[in-house]
């Protein structure tokens, strides 16, 4: 099983529980909201290892943490994974989903420290970057992180003539 899949399986569960207003009617969107965001965030930390022990140390971790300064991303993030569900529950479904995402890795890694992580990150990052959604790449780019989240360029080869 992927890293991605791994996640949803382990983390949804948990921050859907944590909904107390859950409306089973919203549910299957909550799960699509969270599934987006997912390899999202893993590309965040990924390019940005340093976020791990910040979030870590954060008791209430928030999607605003991911983007320090630029509140329009934050912004273009909730419209882009926005289904049915209000902005402001999402915006709280994805906030109760970066501490227990960060958790897993760290037990998916061995070990919660932020280097452990970061080379779990390292070891998926293709299966990360194609679980991407494709408007991702743009709201990556603007973090810095649109070498990751952009599809793989081939290198051209070079050829020796005799």
């Amino acid at each position: 099983m992927d890293l991605i899949q791994i996640l949803k399986d382990r983390v949804i569960p948990i921050v859907l529980n944590l909904d107390s207003n859950q409306n089973d009617g919203l549910a299957n969107d909550k799960s699509t909201l969270l599934s987006s965001f997912i390899p999202i965030l893993l590309s965040v930390l990924k390019n940005k290892p340093d976020l791990i022990s910040s979030l870590q140390n954060n008791l209430n971790p928030r999607i605003s943490d991911l983007f320090p300064n630029n509140t329009l991303a934050k912004s273009n993030l909730l419209d882009a994974v926005q289904t049915s569900v209000p902005k402001e529950e999402a915006e709280t479904l994805l906030n109760h989903s970066i501490a227990p995402t960060i958790a897993v890795l760290g037990d998916l890694a061995g070990s919660e420290h932020q280097d452990s992580i970061s080379h779990y990150l390292e070891q998926h990052k293709e299966s990360i970057r194609t679980a991407l959604p494709l408007w991702a790449t743009s709201l990556l780019g603007g973090l810095g992180a649109g070498a990751f989240a952009s599809k793989a360029v081939a290198e051209p080869t070079s050829t020796v003539t005799p």
